[in-house]
């Protein structure tokens, strides 16, 4: 595997495909595949590393889980609009 700045190169079946590692940042809402045992599918992200704190926007249950793993879960992540300011 030859990994590239956002993108890593796969071979599947003797062809390369890439693969698109997704752009985690801190406020985003991600939507999972599956919902949480609250019944609410989104989250929005705390703390982005190696782990990724992500809070349940139902419940407000706080969730520590490895990035490979989260990625793996995530169906559709949302960004949120920037207002072009800097603090």
């Amino acid at each position: 595997m030859v990994i590239g700045a956002n993108k890593s190169t796969v071979k599947i079946c003797g062809r390369e495909h890439m693969a698109v590692i997704p752009r985690i940042c801190i406020g985003d809402v991600l939507e999972m595949k599956k919902p949480h045992p609250c019944g609410e599918k989104h989250y929005t992200v705390l703390r982005v590393g190696s782990d990724v704190r992500i809070v349940c926007r139902g419940c407000g249950r706080d969730i520590t889980m490895p990035r490979e793993k989260l990625e793996k879960c995530i169906k559709k992540i949302k960004h949120p609009p920037s207002d072009g300011t800097d603090a």
